[in-house]
C-alpha cells in the first residue's frame, strides 16, 4: 500500500519491477538515507500521502479479539532498503487500540511495534516479514503465534493488489 502511494501509481509486476528500479535510481533526490542501503520514506516529497494511507489501516481490526478499533498511528521510521531479488520495508512505531463505542466492556492496548518485511520484485511476494510488539498491545497479543501469519497476509494482500495480481 504505501509503496503504490509513494510510486503514485498501481502497477503490474513489470511496471512494478521499472517502478522500484526507478524509485531505487533516484531515491538520493528525492530521499535521504537512513542507513547503508537504505532510504527514509519519512523525509520523503511523499510522506505525507503515505502517513495518511497508514492511518487509514485497520491494524486494531485484526486483532482477534480484545480491543478491536485502532484509535492512533505513530511511525517514527519507514525505510526501504536494498535486499536481494527486491527490497526490505523496515517500520517503527507505535499504536494504540481502542474497544469500539459500542463494546459493553471497554478496553484499551497501546505499544511500540517494529516491522520488517521482505519482497522479491519477480515473484510479488513478501518471503519474510518480522513483527515485534511492546508495551501492554505486546503482552496482549504475546502468546498469538498466528499474529505474524495474520500481518503477512495483509501485506502480502495489500502488495498482490499492487502487482495486478
Amino acid at each position: 500500500m504505501a509503496i503504490a502511494i509513494f510510486m503514485g501509481e498501481v502497477c503490474r509486476p513489470a511496471r512494478l519491477r521499472i517502478s522500484l528500479a526507478a524509485a531505487f535510481a533516484f531515491a538520493p533526490i528525492g530521499m535521504h538515507p537512513a542507513q547503508a542501503g537504505c532510504w527514509s520514506v519519512l523525509k520523503s516529497p511523499k510522506w505525507v500521502e503515505v502517513q495518511a494511507s497508514l492511518e487509514k489501516a485497520k491494524l486494531c481490526e485484526v486483532i482477534p479479539a480484545g480491543p478491536n478499533r485502532t484509535d492512533r498511528i505513530s511511525i517514527t521510521r519507514f525505510d526501504i532498503c536494498d535486499a536481494p531479488g527486491g527490497f526490505k520495508l523496515e517500520a517503527s512505531g507505535s499504536v494504540e487500540c481502542k474497544s469500539s463505542p459500542a463494546a459493553v466492556f471497554k478496553s484499551s492496548a497501546s505499544g511500540s511495534a517494529e516491522t520488517s518485511a521482505v519482497v522479491d520484485i519477480g515473484t510479488c511476494t513478501v518471503t519474510d516479514i518480522q513483527v515485534n510488539l511492546g508495551g501492554t498491545l505486546g503482552a496482549f497479543l504475546s502468546g498469538r503465534p498466528e499474529l505474524r501469519q495474520i500481518v503477512k497476509n495483509l501485506a502480502q494482500a495489500k502488495l498482490s493488489e499492487l502487482c495486478g495480481k
